[in-house]
């Protein structure tokens, strides 16, 4: 319905906004101030929640990311590559390493297509 959720200003990375279950099937848009890719939050949240079928990142650049959720869609797969970086990704944010943190994530969406989620970046 395009209804604006929650507005937050402040420091980049510093804000989180939990995004709503809805029981309609939808695309679900929001920004990325720092302009980077999806977070692990951001991938759990788009696998846990069954009605989102698309999400979207934009970043104040206008960097887009969006991850769709196809016909061979296997979430209890792509689940269980995400959890096994996890540990991979907090030692990365531990260190602030965000070149790291991006780059696991980029593998991620990668490994991704095998499981039926189509990866873009524009």
């Amino acid at each position: 319905d395009m209804r604006l959720i929650e507005r937050k200003a402040g420091d980049v990375a510093a804000q989180q906004i939990a995004m709503p279950r809805c029981q309609e099937p939808h695309i679900f848009m929001h920004n990325h101030p720092s302009g980077e890719i999806f977070s692990y939050t951001d991938l759990t949240s788009f696998l846990a929640n069954d009605k989102m079928y698309g999400m979207t990142a934009i970043g104040n650049t206008g960097k887009l990311y969006a991850v769709f959720k196809k016909e061979t869609y296997d979430g209890f797969r792509f689940w269980k590559s995400l959890d096994d970086a996890s540990s991979r990704l907090s030692k990365a944010e531990e260190k602030s390493d965000i070149k790291q943190y991006i780059g696991i994530i980029d593998e991620l969406l990668e490994v991704a297509k095998k499981y039926g989620i189509e990866f873009i970046r524009g």
